[in-house]
């Protein structure tokens, strides 16, 4: 039984890959619907958010739509109904300096922002974790996270992390490796894995340890745990 499009987004919301997921199958069941400000030429209808981005808004249903009509001063829209995955492209071909992504059902609890990014792996049927989403959420205990060596020799990062854990010595062991969340992030990462004597955290130390290898190793992402687990 196919779910209601809305109850994707509202699922979508939490930003893992398998609930980005179900909206990506839903999409090919589903329809938007775009409020219309202008045929000729054509123009949608815009919303700011709090921070000034100018978005494209599509609606999982028409009700849904005149009720934000009333809430923005549109009066009475002329709609346009198209299937969810055509109305994502045609957002897609809206979005330009001023206008910098799409809102579903931007007046809703259970509304989603999506940036350009996120916009086209949509389209591309590419189910991406939404990180910005994710951002300081914990991550469970049962959550898999792949773990194995680095691709690649990481000399000038291993020389700076050397030197700079010398002079601490909480840390008695560190060891580097690549971790990936398919869950929750879109490619894997290095990870710096601190063993302390007493097997606490030490936020201050984190912040330190990425300043001190900040941009010896370009494009990638690197992240600072203390967990003994993997192998520290």
């Amino acid at each position: 039984m196919t779910r209601p499009l809305a109850d994707v987004v509202r699922a979508a919301r939490r930003g893992r890959r398998s609930d980005v997921k179900l909206l990506v199958d839903a999409l090919d069941g589903g329809a938007f619907y775009l409020p219309v400000a202008r045929a000729e030429p054509f123009a949608a209808h815009v919303l700011v958010n709090h921070a000034g981005r100018r978005f494209c808004p599509l609606f999982t249903s028409r009700l849904s739509l005149h009720d934000a009509a009333a809430r923005a001063g549109w009066g009475a829209p002329e709609i346009m109904a198209l299937d969810a995955r055509a109305a994502l492209e045609l957002a897609r071909a809206l979005l330009g300096d001023d206008l910098r992504g799409v809102v579903i059902d931007p007046f809703d609890q259970h509304f989603l922002e999506l940036d350009a990014d996120e916009l086209e792996a949509l389209i591309a049927r590419q189910p991406i974790p939404f990180e910005r989403l994710l951002a300081g959420q914990p991550v469970p205990l049962d959550e898999p996270i792949l773990v194995s060596q680095p691709p690649a020799p990481q000399p000038a990062l291993e020389s700076a992390l050397n030197v700079l854990l010398a002079a601490h010595p909480r840390v008695v062991s560190w060891r580097l490796h690549q971790t990936f969340n398919p869950e929750r992030e879109r490619k894997p990462r290095l990870t710096i894995a601190l063993r302390t004597a007493d097997g606490r955290g030490d936020p201050a130390l984190a912040e330190r340890v990425l300043a001190a290898v900040d941009g010896l190793v370009p494009g990638e992402r690197v992240q600072v745990i203390f967990d003994a687990e993997l192998g520290a």
